[in-house]
């Protein structure tokens, strides 16, 4: 017996194929927007979910050559990001004070967030805003000597320590192609 509906997430998009009217199509989304204005049809459910993967395959390979670095997506598939997925107060207020600053430290991305707290909800939070990113744009992190990925690598990148300056904290310089997604998607 064949399904009468599949749904499915597929490298960070979602694919939803059913019987309409006895014929199988499909559409694939990003978050709760349809994405591409396209359905896929065929004979079967699965084919049309094959469909879908494809043309997810084959758009995740057109937007990681235009990529400057595989931890990097395009400006437009952080807009994507940002206009299909709910971010929390806090982190828009961290993305938003990075935007503006450009360089920050996580003690400041938790200042921006209205903690008090040092570094580590900044280190928690905005990494795990960096997960979500990189899980559902495909990217792929850098990671520490010991394997584990450095989520924030999808939002930023080190920066260099001002020669004046007297404090250890390290700085984090967020992605330019992210602003520009930013402004995109009416976030700055």
């Amino acid at each position: 017996m064949t399904m009468q509906k599949q749904d499915e997430v597929y490298r960070g998009y979602r694919i939803i194929a059913a019987l309409v009217s006895g014929e199988p199509k499909g559409q694939v989304y990003a978050g709760k927007d349809r994405v591409g204005g396209i359905r896929f049809e065929a004979e079967s459910i699965d084919e049309v979910v094959a469909q879908a993967k494809s043309w997810i395959d084959a758009r995740l390979g057109a937007a990681r050559q235009a990529q400057r670095a595989p931890n990097i997506a395009t400006a437009e598939r952080y807009a994507e990001f940002l206009t299909s997925e709910k971010l929390g107060d806090h982190e828009r207020a961290m993305l938003i004070a990075h935007a503006n600053a450009e360089v920050l430290t996580a003690t400041e991305l938790s200042k921006a967030a209205g903690w008090d707290s040092g570094s580590g909800a900044a280190n928690i939070h905005y990494g795990y805003l960096g997960r979500r990113v990189a899980t559902l744009l495909g990217l792929e992190l850098a990671v520490r000597a010991d394997g584990s990925p450095i989520f924030t690598t999808a939002l930023a990148a080190g920066a260099k320590q001002n020669a004046d300056s007297d404090d250890n904290n390290f700085r984090w310089a967020i992605h330019p192609e992210l602003v520009a997604g930013m402004k995109i998607a009416g976030l700055i």
